[in-house]
């Protein structure tokens, strides 16, 4: 691959679309065993005979360990380097999913249980936007942050589609448990050859680092205590994590109720519900990668904001609308969501790290990433509710006033890129100096030939 010497001290390499494609490989296999149990667990409840909240909390046990273990995973993010998070994170990945490969007997759910909240500890290694920073160009952070987010979203659709297609209801228990044994053991073998490969080849950053921004972040004193302080007086870095937190938490809930939505007015649509949450996810790749372009073109990070919860919001509604009468709208509709909801995931960690700069990108975004884990545990259990008390109608609606509010503090976030300042300085100053250099170029006196 191609290097690129960009200016004094700057560089980039062409190894940094590996590193990603890494790192996109293990969010993929994580964001695979999100949804595996609730995407079917009409089949799930039946085969371990157990309580519809146990699966509930196999997605809710993401949320409950991203908010509980992010502070102290910021901190060994900065004590250690991204290598060893991501290490560390991968081998709770790839234990957590070898651990479910005792779980198909019908008593051992537990064991299955286990196995998921060791994967979920695992996710706490998603950080594409520190991946990014340290690997990538000025004009490149929000593409390279959206491919990284492309990969979760892949993980998660394959988690909508394949289980679906192999764990079918079946009558005879021993079928079941051969169809969970599959899975099983597809995901496990997937875990342990991507830890293999980032143990390999994984590096920790370049020798000369990407960008300006990158460069005066490594001359930076490590103060963790200091970060969490200045974050937490960061007005612009506070509201911005209101407006992604309800965003991302109630895509999670949303995400949960997909299979009891739909099979509350389509009892035969079990096939229906893996390909509807697919048309979510490659919509929100889509919506994800198109607005890290855009944000690179353009830097307009609050507009983006502002446009993509406030469309989340009335997408929600339209599903809401339709989701009694016609399953051809319920995927147009839920594709809508997808490709809104989803897509705020660059838009909120590559605006994070505009309004903390010139904090680590791997802390401000993974605390970022922590509070729609809050959200997302509170309307996953306030939307179960909802639905058993109101009907599905009420908790969509729930869904919809959220994120209209999200949209009103979205609109009061400053536009205070720090990055993209830096950036500009160094732009101008480039000039400035071309333009001193050309007029101090001596003049060859007359008559002077060569």
């Amino acid at each position: 691959m191609k290097e690129y010497k960009l200016e004094p001290d700057t560089k980039l390499y062409g190894k940094r679309w590996w590193m990603l494609a890494m790192f996109m490989s293990f969010s993929t296999v994580n964001a695979f065993q999100w949804s595996q149990y609730a995407v079917v667990e009409d089949v799930i409840l039946d085969y371990y005979n157990i309580e519809s909240i146990y699966v509930e909390w196999t997605t809710m046990s993401y949320a409950l360990c991203l908010s509980v273990f992010i502070v102290p995973y910021a901190w060994f993010l900065q004590k250690t380097g991204f290598r060893t998070t991501l290490l560390l994170a991968s081998w709770l990945n790839t234990v957590g999913a070898v651990l479910k490969l005792f779980s198909s007997s019908r008593s051992s759910f537990m064991i299955a249980f286990v196995g998921q909240w060791l994967v979920a500890a695992g996710q706490l290694g998603y950080l594409p936007s520190r991946l990014a920073a340290l690997w990538f160009g000025a004009d490149e952070i929000s593409t390279a942050c959206s491919l990284g987010v492309v990969g979760n979203q892949i993980g998660v659709a394959l988690g909508f589609v394949l289980p679906p297609m192999i764990i079918k209801m079946n009558a005879d228990k021993e079928v079941t448990r051969s169809q969970i044994n599959l899975i099983n053991y597809i995901v496990a073998a997937s875990c342990v050859l991507c830890h293999v490969l980032l143990l390999v080849c994984l590096k920790e950053e370049p020798k000369i680092p990407p960008s300006r921004a990158a460069l005066e972040q490594r001359k930076e004193k490590v103060d963790f205590g200091g970060t969490l302080k200045r974050l937490g007086t960061n007005k612009g870095y506070l509201l911005l994590s209101v407006v992604y937190g309800i965003n991302m938490g109630v895509f999670c809930a949303f995400a949960t109720f997909l299979n009891r939505m739909i099979l509350r007015f389509f009892p035969d649509a079990a096939d229906h519900v893996g390909w509807i949450g697919l048309m979510m996810i490659v919509a929100g790749g889509a919506g994800t990668f198109m607005a890290g372009c855009l944000l690179d073109k353009y830097g307009r990070f609050k507009e983006f904001s502002i446009v993509f919860s406030l469309l989340s919001g009335l997408t929600i509604l339209l599903f809401a609308l339709y989701i009694d009468k016609s399953m051809i709208l319920i995927y147009i509709s839920a594709g809508a969501i997808g490709f809104f909801m989803t897509g705020y995931f660059t838009v909120g960690f590559e605006y994070g790290a505009e309004l903390a700069y010139p904090e680590n990108e791997g802390t401000s975004s993974g605390i970022l990433n922590g509070v729609p884990q809050v959200v997302g545990i509170g309307a996953t259990i306030l939307g179960s509710k909802i639905i058993e008390m109101k009907g599905v109608h009420w908790c969509l609606y729930a869904f919809c006033f959220a994120m209209f509010t999200a949209t009103v503090v979205a609109s009061t976030i400053p536009k205070d890129y720090r990055r993209r300042a830096l950036k500009s300085s160094q732009a101008v100053e480039k000039q400035v100096n071309g333009a001193l250099s050309h007029e101090m170029k001596p003049l060859r006196p007359e008559g002077d030939h060569v």
